[in-house]
Parts: structure tokens; sequence; C-alpha cells
């Protein structure tokens, strides 16, 4: 989906599924191979690498009133339903709850300076977590209006690893869909609204020793809304998303953004002992995202039989980013603390089409071949580092009284503020086609 020199994104995934009805009840299962993959460089690597294999098994009973589901599935996660509803399913209420421990997969901080004391930092994330919704709609004449609500959190826990993450969240989800009839075709609205407050911890692990070298707090919130209309073998669509991301960083002790040394074992600390050497930094992030995306589907029905079924989804997007970065490194030798502020801008821009072409072809009454692809074709992108000015560290540094490090024994001047430094546009490289902003699919299903 993405490569660079500096980004690398990749995803694949195949399963077989089957699922048998027996009058009111439906019985499904299926097993699944996965793999994700990403790496991002700035000064230090981050890669992130998941795969593995799931099976699943539920079930779902449909009766007069009452319609109840249970999905239980190897990562391991349980997912159960409950709707109540009206004989003609003009009126609904329904509650979910679920509960799981996925593995999110293993982080690695890979320094571009081999030299450096920690080169690399490599850790296991699952997370363990509980939700629970409830969702309710009417049909009122030709329009139909439906709500629901989710909240999410995660209980933290503490694994017998030597490095790990352990997370706490907690998020709300609300979301209304409003449909109606309206030129032959169904028009609908649908809105979204998600706030989180996640919390990161890198944890290293010795005997009983719990040393926390990673904090992370962060806040997000999401606004999508969307716009559609559907008529059979065509549909147009035009969505709105906004996104803001914050993460505010802790002057207190143990609360650093990323404190490396404290992911050093012990043998490295002994060795470390006779530098006097301590660094840390710590983060403020301010991130906000805005994207429009609009354009229309139509399908085509070919064959005597209307058994070949190509498509075409044409969509125009523009996408805009920007993240406000204040970077503080600390470096104490002694009992004196000395440090750095970077702060940067980065704003990216970008223009384009996605273009998906798919088909669906069907072999007499039992067998479904389907298939598809999607290109993003960027009309331009522009990216913008901009540093309003430059921070720099003072030669001299003075000793907190009483012989302890902290804040009151560092020293930070800053430099007139200078007009900001553009550094201007990043040479667009010409992407190959399947390598950046390409997916694909297929599948084959079998009626018995």
């Amino acid at each position: 989906m993405l490569h660079t020199d500096d980004k690398h994104f990749a995803a694949k995934a195949c399963g077989i599924s089957e699922s048998l009805r027996l009058q009111n009840v439906e019985v499904f299962g299926g097993y699944y191979k996965y793999s994700i993959y990403g790496r991002y460089t700035d000064e230090w690597t981050l890669k992130g690498e998941n795969d593995g294999d799931v099976g699943n098994a539920g079930f779902r009973a449909h009766f007069k009133y009452l319609t109840l589901g249970v999905d239980v599935n190897s990562l391991p996660f349980v997912h159960s339903k409950l709707t109540l509803h009206s004989d003609d399913s003009s009126f609904y209420a329904g509650t979910l709850m679920g509960r799981g421990e996925p593995e999110i997969g293993t982080l690695r901080w890979i320094s571009q300076n081999k030299s450096d004391i920690v080169s690399e930092i490599a850790v296991d994330w699952q997370t363990h977590l509980f939700y629970r919704g409830i969702s309710a709609g009417a049909k009122i004449r030709n329009s139909r209006l439906e709500l629901s609500g989710l909240y999410l959190t995660s209980d933290p826990q503490n694994p017998e690893k030597e490095y790990y993450i352990r997370d706490s969240v907690s998020a709300m989800v609300l979301r209304s869909r409003f449909a109606t009839n309206l030129g032959g075709g169904i028009l609908s609205a649908n809105y979204t609204f998600a706030d989180a407050d996640i919390y990161l911890f890198g944890i290293f692990h010795q005997e009983q020793s719990h040393k926390r070298f990673l904090y992370v707090p962060l806040e997000f919130q999401l606004n999508y809304a969307q716009l559609q209309w559907a008529k059979e073998q065509m549909a147009f669509h035009l969505d709105f998303i906004y996104a803001n991301a914050q993460m505010d960083a802790n002057p207190d002790r143990f609360y650093e953004t990323l404190a490396p040394n404290r992911a050093l074992p012990p043998s490295i600390l002994k060795a470390l002992s006779f530098t006097f050497l301590q660094k840390a930094f710590r983060v403020n992030t301010d991130l906000d995202a805005t994207g429009i995306l609009g354009g229309g589907k139509y399908l085509w029905a070919l064959g005597s039989r209307r058994s070949f079924k190509p498509s075409i989804n044409l969509d125009f997007y523009y996408a805009h980013g920007e993240v406000d970065i204040l970077r503080t490194s600390e470096t104490t030798v002694l009992f004196a603390t000395s440090s750095i502020d970077e702060h940067f801008v980065r704003k990216i821009r970008s223009l384009g089409t996605i273009l998906s072409p798919g088909f669906e072809f069907k072999f007499g009454e039992h067998v479904l071949f389907s298939g598809g692809a999607t290109q993003i074709i960027p009309f331009f992108i522009s990216y913008n580092e901009i540093r309003p000015g430059e921070i720099y560290e003072d030669a001299e540094t003075e000793a907190p009284q009483g012989g302890k490090a902290g804040n009151n024994g560092s020293k930070k001047e800053e430099e007139p503020q200078k007009d900001g430094n553009i550094l201007g546009d990043v040479p667009q490289k010409t992407s190959a086609a399947f390598r950046n902003g390409f997916a694909a699919n297929f599948s084959v299903s079998i009626r018995f």
C-alpha cells in the first residue's frame, strides 16, 4: 500500500469460511491467515509487525421478536449481540458486548546511529479490551432512523515478558443514520463521532523490577460524515472526515516520552555508571487531518443470464494534514541537566483520484467468483517542513542544590525567533503502480 525510502506499509490476508442455515438458525465458521507490516523513519526507525492465524465460529438465531448472535475467535475475542424488534422490523433496540485479548504485534525502535548506547528496543503489545454498546432504529413512513453508541475500555496488564507495552484506553463511538426513498433510490446520511483517551506505557521487566521507558498520553477525536444515494446499478457518495490528535508531555520524572536508558539491562547500566550519562526525550504533538472524498460506482449486468457483472468505482479526494511537534532532548551529566528544544511543523496536501475496478462472475446457481483492485492516483502531493526558529543548548549548566538532579538543574536559552524557514516541497518521487496505494482482493463462493 505504501513503499518509500522512509515509510512502508503492507498487509495481506487470505481465508476460508462456511455457513449453514437451518430454519431460523445460522451457524458459521472460518479460518484466516494475515500479515501486517509497517515502518516509519525519522532519526529513529519505528517498525511494527503482526502475523498469525485466526479461527472463528458462531451462530445467529432469528425469532419473531428476538435475534441473538455469538461470535468467538482465537485472537481470542468473544462478541455477543441481542436485538429486540417488532414483527415487521419497523422498530428495534439492541445491546452488544465483547471482550478479548488480541495481540497488536511487535514494535521495534531502531536508531539510525548504530553507535548509540541503545541501538534497538523491541517490545510486544497485547491489549485486553472490553466494550459494550446499545442501538435502536425505527421506520417512519418511507424513512428510517438508526442510532447507536459504543463504549470501549482496556484493562492494563503486566505480562511475564522482558519488554512489553501496557495500554489504558477509554473510547466512545456514536453513530447515526437517516435513510429515505428519493428518485427511485435510497438517499442516506451517516455521521460518526469518536473520542478516545489512550495511554501507552513501555515497560522493561526483570525479576521484581519494572521500569517505564515509554510514556505516550494521546487524546483523539474523529468526525466523519457521509451522504450517499444508491439505485440498483449505480451509487454516488460524498464523504468528509476530520481527525485531531494531541500528546502533551509530562514534566515529571519517570514520565518522559522516551527514556532509552531505562530499557537497559543491569550489565550495561554498570558499564554506563562510569560515564554518568543519561538521556531522555519529551514530546508535545498536535495533529490535524482533513479529508474529502466523492465519487460514484456503476455496475453492469452482462450475459444471457446476467452472469457477468463488471463494475467501476471512481472517487476524487483531497487530503490535508498538519502536525506540530515540540521535542525536548534532556541530557544529564553527573548532577547537571541540559536540554535542547526542537520545534517544527510538517504539512502535507494531496489531490487525486481512486480507481477501483471489479467484477463478479456467476457459474450456474452455485458458484460465484469475484475480485477487484484499487489504485490511488495522486495528481499532486506537497510536503513542507517548517522550522519557526532554533533553540540551542547553553554550554554552561548549573548543578541543583542538594546534589539532586532535576529541572532546577537545567538551563535553556532560546535565540530570538526568526522568520519561518520553509524547507520547501520534498521532491515527489515517481511511484510505480502496484507499489504505492494499491490493494487487490479475490474470492470464491460455493453454495450448496
